[in-house]
């Protein structure tokens, strides 16, 4: 999967973005603890054994809309789609090259924008990916979705 640098701003008025963050849970070895016969320094960074697949994403709305005169079906995976994906910019932050805190961000493009057609309705956003250790991640956050053109 393609990771790409953020070089110009959103605007929250016009684009379709998700921003996805991961909260973690890091755990030190124990052994550091003891310094009571020890005085020297042992540093160790944080690492994640744990992680996130990228090709496990999943993104989906609970309603049905129309891209490119297809309907794309309710809970149907968007990065599942062929014709959507390229439409899919990633922008991975993990390594704090965003301004945001988030670790993901989604943005669509503007050819997705011009060539999608969404019902006045809120649209439940479901996000989801597994850990290499099995675990699966599931949020979804309702918002709605303005089809004015910009």
């Amino acid at each position: 999967m393609d990771h790409y640098w953020i070089t110009n701003g959103f605007n929250p008025e016009v684009d379709i973005i998700f921003s996805i963050e991961f909260i973690r849970e890091y755990t030190e070895n124990a052994s550091l603890l003891n310094l009571g016969n020890q005085c020297y320094a042992s540093p160790q960074d944080n690492w994640i054994d744990d992680q996130i697949i990228e090709d496990s994403y999943s993104l989906s709305f609970d309603n049905e809309f129309i891209f490119n005169g297809n309907t794309i079906h309710a809970n149907e995976n968007l990065f599942a789609i062929e014709d959507i994906v390229p439409e899919m910019d990633l922008y991975n932050c993990r390594d704090g090259s965003c301004v945001s805190q988030a670790d993901l961000i989604i943005n669509f493009s503007d050819y997705f924008i011009a060539n999608s057609e969404f019902t006045d309705t809120t649209y439940a956003v479901t996000f989801s990916c597994e850990t290499s250790y099995g675990l699966h991640i599931e949020n979804t956050h309702r918002t709605g979705i303005d089809n004015s053109p910009f």
